[in-house]
């Protein structure tokens, strides 16, 4: 039996960090400290060069070489660092699969219905738990139509953040059928509102599971 899994999910500028460091400290005081860790785990440096290639600098990259990439850091990060502390402790994710998912669909065109089996049959684990902080559609997009064109990262155009959040919903709904238990928050409420939330909701619930879940 080992501990929790837990993602947190949204799109960009819903307020992750803000729910990390506060679930990392509420976690810490109860005596139960956990690991956290990033999407991408850089430790290979031939995965670290296709994403950083594909996704940062937006320079054209096979679809399928990105799907190798994301899905072979995946298994890199869980080998690593995943797995061998959960025997010990929670591991909180910012973000994991779901993101991977829905950014794949996004940009490139990679469809769950492609890239999820995948990532079962290479035995990836899911997360137990995923936070997912909601921020309606056109919270999303306005919040985009704020940033200045050198503050945008190459593919964020307004098309592309749309597709990014419909995919986000069809994702949470894939791993909810697959067992994972999806909290969703609401991102519009303040940051105070937001820590009770992650009290009373999800700390209790990760403290309070061990898990044989692979």
């Amino acid at each position: 039996m080992t501990w929790p899994l837990a993602a947190i999910e949204a799109v960009s500028g819903a307020g992750k960090t803000t729910v990390r460091k506060h679930l990392f400290h509420a976690l810490a005081q109860r005596g139960q400290p956990p690991l956290t860790v990033n999407q991408i785990s850089w430790l290979v440096p031939a995965q670290a060069r296709v994403l950083t290639r594909a996704y940062y600098q937006g320079l054209p990259t096979r679809a399928e070489e990105i799907l190798d990439a994301y899905l072979s850091d995946k298994q890199t990060l869980a080998d690593r660092l995943i797995n061998p502390h959960r025997a010990e402790r929670v591991v909180v994710a910012d973000r994991y699969v779901a993101s991977d998912l829905a950014y794949q669909e996004a940009i490139w065109g990679l469809t769950p219905e492609l890239v999820y089996p995948r990532y079962r049959a290479a035995d990836v684990p899911l997360p137990d738990v995923v936070v997912y902080l909601d921020r309606p559609r056109d919270a999303v997009l306005e919040r985009l139509r704020g940033k200045k064109p050198e503050e945008r990262a190459w593919w964020e155009s307004e098309e592309t953040v749309g597709r990014l959040y419909d995919s986000f919903q069809r994702v949470l709904a894939l791993l909810a059928t697959d067992g994972v238990e999806v909290i969703t928050l609401d991102a519009m409420q303040g940051a105070d509102a937001l820590r009770e939330a992650i009290d009373a909701s999800v700390v209790p619930n990760l403290l309070g599971q061990r898990t044989g879940r692979a």
